[in-house]
């Protein structure tokens, strides 16, 4: 006993992290004897033929045995007892989570005499309660696969739904190489590596593995064993190659050129019709010039692998073999290619503007007073028009030299890094749109990944292996100014940087013959930030001019801070990279056990998942507008509109800015743990008929922040010390439809630990899962297997990608410039100008001055304004206090049909409950004010839009008490600085008026939203599907899956669902999903050459040996198209047309106001529309409309996907152990592209066409290079 439990607390000492669902697998059999009575206590010996890993067991009283957690891979197994002959049965290949019973009849006879038989066991397993599908090492191996990764060919197995396009675009596209689901619609997938977890946010796996690592890959689509929890989706399990007795190895380059690739529709419709269109202006030169330039742009990628295996040896010192294995894999990619052309149009300023010279913009053709700079010294009251300004011309538009003088130093080390125009060759029109192209911006991928594996087998009780991956990618694009400097702009706005470390350590001890235990740790850790190079970190802000106290206020994190100019492109990073982690960690422990019928296990199962933000850092942000070069204040009653071009570059060279801020940022970790068990009893009640019984149960806590920095509660009776104010404020000004009774101002937030208040942002949940699966025998090698089974969803905080509330635990200070005077004349802050004046110094030498209280910057609020900090902002309670509940069936026949075929029909049902509906504490605009005819009526809108009179105002921006207050504030509230200075800042307290709508149809103090398990979904599928394990030469799978959903997760009518005078219930709609999913693969080796069935001649060997073809074909219909609240007049059937095009996808006909538009179109003028969509705008349905229209019509389905990819293969024999592989692949071979939905919106000009496409690539060829041995 003492021995049990030192192991059992050994095991508990591992922290990590480990899903339950394994991904090793299991033989079992019975041993009998001639006359078909069992064997008990017979030795059995398990041993796998590459590493002679041993596993010894013995047959309990049933004479039955079972071996969990084996490795994948080729095995022998041994049986004896005493009077028997010994019995080797050979030939048995396990795969990634199978279960393979191998059961034998002893011959009599003497112990030393042998009996062999080889041979595969059986392909159907009576005991098994998991659907899915098994990618072997060939098809993952062979199988055409964009970036190398495994996870591109999940989609191919039989019940798996790709709602989305595949949009994989290399091994760093975590998100694009795992969208995909059950088709439930609610939950998330179980990413393992070798048991452990790989998640990396929002319910994305963390990590693409490649085909060069892995062995094995499991798709695991429902599974009725207790192991399996914390997920409503699919489990996809992947298992790593692992060191054998033999040292192995490959080295790949993949190789892509972007002018090999197809171009999309519209880009190839763009291409020609634009040459056309020149040949038909008569400009051949320029047509041919177009012509000659490919529809591609250049680009290239190379991804190269090493990946080496083998047993652990030192000469002379360590042999490993039998014992110690390695396996040490290495990947990198680079991709090089331009920027998308869509991003090249950057404005800059012209070579004269940069001197101060900008008389060349009065000079355009269009509106050149636009761009005439005004003297900002000039400015006074217009004496033709008072409360307004009025400012002289500056002679030829040219900046005086005083003016340059004043911002030089600061301008000086700035402009150098703003190019000249290089396309503004008409000097008649502005530089305002496209003078500059930055057509050599990179938009670069690099990406670097390694991992290493050791398998220890420490006798035959203990086994051991651990695994550590770690991966960096980096993307660096919207570099716009690359041509004069590197990196200043990088990730500016675009590109990411990812980081993925994972690693696990794994023990399993052969307890005793019958009893087998299992424990693990683990740990995931990925990171994601904006994508930036080196060059804006040398700076400090007084390397460019700013106060030396700005560089005390950036620390170790400064960079060059940014100078936005309005009108032009942003030159500079805004701050330095917020990075977020999205770490688990954990344990788990298992006990398998063999007594009479029944297989017993049982488990613990550990987790805690942390997700952290780690706030950038910022220096400041420094724009410049118009403001103080215009003319007016106003249009001048004149149609007067000054440009941004020029008039906020003069404020840059002046050192002038309109707006100055700088951030204080706040930093959150979040974390919530989970715990769960599980006990499970696998009963062969008979030869025929097994049932697998099990109770599992969860429990997860609801989310903590390490130093209580958030928000987490709301009280709706809590007085503020506003109420009184408002509430008499609203008394003495009411409006008909809310009584002053009946409004109340009342409600405050909660902080986390605040006065005896809860820490966890939601509920705690204890969950049970009972589960139970069938398996009978109907004949020989065909299994009718079913189950039904409850499983919950998780709340984690990486799943969920959780941020808590933390409103003004960040905080800006934006000092204030100026204020303006009755005539709007800018009077600028004392701290810039003593005497109000324009200044004659840059507020860039102090921008943020010393003020009276003797502080430069606003330090956050925090928990400072307490049950105020939701006033008027209202709050949304966590939308998670709810854990979605699936209850679950399937049955199916299987049945192998081969020696290695097998055929499976299924069908499988679902049913969720618990989906919340966020439910708004207050009721919206009733019913009673909807529009219930198809004829619109602007008058119920136009009512409710109107403002009225605002009951919280009485505080000016400034913090003074207007003079046309409605409030009162008490002298607590307006003695309070930091809530009278928020309360300065928010628009609830100083605007004088208020809509209709919001003031009396939401919550006065600002809306609350409550979770409710309102919600409920179902689904219904049937899967079909085929399956020729590999077998001389050949693999190949099948599968057909129909899939309907119907979901009641909204409400038909706009208003809430509990209104008094039409109360709604959860409308039932189908979800639109894919309803027909077709999906075939094959790898061939051709039966010609060497080991192959045909032509072993050396020499014709070498013509025709050694080729493989493989491939993928998938076909899906496309999802329901989603309707808007329109009107239409007819019969919603006749919208649907037999042959849809991409200019008319769906019979958009309808009423037009002039000209008709499509197709049937009947021009009405201002009359009422009898027949088809109302298309004229002024017509068209408004707001609060009751709803006549359907949201989806059967039939009328978005574009569907239909994707061939093909790849063949050569291997060349270099010495006996070694081969040379070359090889291409072509993924969407025909090009067919997946053309998003048509426009749904019948005022649009384009209602009815399609006009885009999805960005999945189209046809995509690949080459490359792999040295085997």
């Amino acid at each position: 006993m003492r021995r049990a439990v030192c192991i059992l607390l050994a095991a508990l000492g591992l922290a990590g992290l480990m899903f339950g669902q394994e991904t090793r697998s299991t033989l079992m059999g019975f041993v009998r004897d001639p006359q078909g009575a069992v064997i008990p206590n017979a030795t059995v010996v398990i041993t796998h033929v590459n590493t002679n890993t041993t596993v010894t067991l013995r047959t309990n009283e049933t004479g039955y045995y079972e071996a969990p957690l084996l490795m994948p891979g080729s095995y022998t197994v041994s049986f004896e007892a005493p009077g028997f002959k010994k019995t080797v049965r050979t030939g048995i290949t396990l795969q990634v989570t199978d279960r393979r019973e191998v059961s034998v009849t002893l011959e009599v006879g003497g112990v030393t005499e042998t009996v062999t038989v080889t041979g595969e066991p059986p392909l159907v397993d009576v005991s098994r309660t998991e659907a899915g599908r098994n990618l072997d090492d060939r098809s993952v191996r062979d199988l055409p696969a964009n970036a190398n990764t495994v996870f591109t060919i999940i989609r191919f197995s039989p019940g798996v739904n790709s709602g989305n396009p595949p949009t994989l675009l290399g091994p760093h596209s975590t998100q694009g190489g795992s969208s995909y689901d059950t088709g439930a619609g609610i939950g998330g997938n179980t990413w393992m590596i070798d048991g452990a977890v790989n998640d990396g946010t929002g319910r994305y796996t963390a990590n693409l593995p490649s085909v060069d690592v892995v062995e094995e890959t499991k798709v695991l689509t429902t599974t009725f064993d207790g192991s399996f929890g914390h997920s409503l989706g699919l489990g996809v399990a992947v298992q790593t190659k692992s060191g054998t007795n033999e040292y192995h190895g490959t080295a790949s380059d993949t190789h892509w050129q972007q002018r090999w690739q197809g171009s999309t529709f519209f880009a190839k419709q763009n291409y020609y019709q634009n040459i056309a269109n020149l040949r038909a202006q008569g400009k051949i030169a320029e047509a041919d010039a177009a012509a000659a330039r490919p529809i591609q742009p250049s680009g290239h990628s190379n991804m190269w692998t090493l990946n080496l295996t083998g047993p652990i040896q030192v000469p002379k010192v360590f042999n490993g073999k039998d014992k110690v294995f390695f396996s040490f894999f290495y990947q990198g990619e680079k991709d090089k290619k331009p920027e998308e052309s869509s991003t090249y149009n950057r404005v800059v300023p012209t070579v004269d503007n940069k001197k101060g010279d900008f008389s060349d913009l009065i000079k355009v053709a269009t509106n050149p007073q636009n761009y005439q700079l005004y003297d900002p010294y000039s400015t006074r009251p217009d004496p033709a028009r008072p409360g307004h300004y009025i400012r002289d011309a500056i002679p030829n538009n040219i900046l005086p030299g005083q003016y340059i003088q004043m911002g030089k130093k600061f301008y000086d080390n700035y402009v150098k890094y703003w190019p000249d125009p290089n396309n503004w060759f008409d000097k008649t029109k502005a530089p305002d749109t496209n003078p500059y192209l930055s057509i050599n911006a990179p938009y670069n991928w690099e990406f670097n990944q390694f991992s290493g594996r050791m398998d220890l087998n420490a006798g035959t009780r203990h086994r051991f292996f651990g695994r550590f991956l770690q991966n960096h990618f980096f993307e660096d694009r919207a570099d716009w100014t690359y041509d004069i400097v590197k990196g200043l702009n990088s990730g500016n706005t675009g590109g990411v940087t990812r980081d993925d470390q994972n690693g696990v350590v794994d023990w399993v001890y052969t307890w005793t013959p019958q009893t087998i235990f299992h424990a693990a740790m683990s740990v995931s850790n990925w990171s994601t930030a904006a994508a930036q190079r080196d060059f804006p970190y040398q700076f400090k802000p007084s390397d460019v001019g700013l106060p030396k106290y700005l560089d005390e206020k950036c620390g170790n994190k400064c960079y060059l801070p940014l100078m936005s100019v309005s009108g032009y492109t942003q030159n500079g990073i805004g701050g330095t990279p917020t990075k977020t982690y999205s770490t688990f960690w954990g344990y788990n422990a298992d006990v398998y056990h063999n007594r009479g019928p029944h297989s017993i296990k049982g488990g613990i199962d550990f987790r805690r998942q942390i997700r952290s933000n780690h706030a950038g850092n910022n220096d400041g942000t420094y724009t410049f507008g118009n403001t103080y070069f215009r003319r007016f204040d106003d249009s001048g009653g004149i149609g007067y509109s000054p440009a941004n071009i020029g008039l906020s570059w003069a404020s840059f060279m002046m050192g002038m800015p309109t707006s100055i801020t700088i951030s204080n940022n706040d930093d959150f970790i979040v974390g919530n743990p989970y715990y769960s068990w599980y006990i499970q009893d696998t009963w062969r009640v008979n030869r025929k008929l097994t049932l697998t019984l099990s109770l599992r149960s969860e429990y997860e806590l609801g989310a903590t922040e390490r130093w209580n920095r958030f928000i987490i509660d709301y009280n709706p009776n809590t007085r503020l010390p506003i109420s009184d104010a408002v509430e008499a404020a609203y008394a003495a000004k009411p409006q008909p439809e809310v009584p002053a009774s009946q409004f109340k101002v009342q409600g405050g937030a909660i902080y986390a630990g605040s006065a005896g208040a809860r820490k966890r942002a939601w509920d705690s949940s204890l969950m049970w899962l009972p589960r139970i699966g069938f398996g009978y025998e109907l004949a020989p090698k065909t299994v009718l297997r079913g189950g039904y089974g409850i499983y919950y969803d998780t709340t984690n905080v990486n799943a969920m990608s959780y941020s808590p509330n933390q409103n003004y635990f960040s905080r800006s200070t934006n000092p204030i410039l100026y204020t303006n005077d009755a005539n709007n004349i800018p009077v600028f802050n004392p701290l810039y100008s003593a005497n109000g004046a324009f200044p004659t110094v840059s507020p860039l030498n102090d921008p943020f001055p010393v003020r009276a209280d003797g502080t430069r910057f606003d330090k956050p609020l925090r928990d400072s304004l307490g049950a105020m900090a939701t006033a008027g902002a209202g709050w949304t309670y966590p939308n998670y206090k709810y854990h979605a509940r699936q209850q679950r069936w399937r049955i199916s026949i299987e049945r192998q049909v081969a020696s290695h075929d097998v055929v499976e029909v299924a069908y499988e049902g679902t049913y969720a409950s618990n989906l919340t509906y966020n439910n708004p504490s207050h009721k919206g605009v009733p019913s009673t004010y909807y529009n219930f005819t198809q004829t619109r009526n602007d008058t119920i809108p136009n009512y409710l839009s109107a403002t009225v009179p605002n009951p919280f105002y009485g505080i000016t921006t400034t913090g003074a008490v207007p003079s046309n207050a409605n409030a009162i504030y008490p002298a607590e509230v307006r003695n309070n600085a930091t809530l009278w200075g928020w309360m300065a800042t928010n628009s609830l307290f100083t605007s004088p008026n208020r809509s209709r709508t919001a003031l009396l149809f939401s919550t006065p103090n600002g809306n609350v939203y409550t979770p409710e398990p309102r919600f409920h979904s179902r689904t219904q599928m049937i899967a079909v599907s085929y399956t020729h394990r590999f077998s001389k030469g050949l693999s190949a799978t099948a599968g057909y899956t129909w899939l309907r959903r119907m979901d009641g997760n909204s409400y038909f009518q706009g208003w809430h669902p509990d209104d008094p005078t039409n109360p709604q219930v959860p409308y039932w709609q189908n979800a639109g999903l894919a309803p027909h999913r077709l999906t075939g693969t094959f790898v061939w080796d051709l039966p010609f050459g060497e080991g192959r069935q045909w032509v072993h001649n050396k020499y014709l060997s070498l013509i025709v040996g050694g080729w493989t073809l493989a491939g993928t074909y998938q076909f899906q219909a496309g999802s329901l198209l989603g309707w808007g609240n329109i009107y239409f007049y007819g019969d919603p059937n006749s919208i649907k047309l037999e042959k849809p095009e991409i200019a008319r996808y769906f019979n958009n006909a309808g009423c037009v106001a002039s000209t008709p538009l499509a197709p049937g179109d009947t021009v009405v003028g201002s009359g009422p529309c009898t027949s088809g969509f109302e298309k004229r705008s002024n017509f068209a349905a408004g707001s609060y409309q009751y709803r006549f229209f359907p949201r989806v019509i059967d039939g009328i389905r978005n574009p569907g996907i239909a994707e061939i990819d093909g790849s063949v293969s050569r291997e060349f024999k270099i010495l006996e152990r070694m081969r040379f592989v070359a090889r291409m692949d072509v993924l969407n071979i025909p090009n067919h592209g997946i053309l998003s939905g048509p426009d749904v919106t019948p005022t649009s000009s384009s209602f009815g066409q399609i006009t885009s496409e999805t960005n999945s690539p189209r046809r995509f060829v690949q080459i490359q290079a792999r040295l085997r041995w």
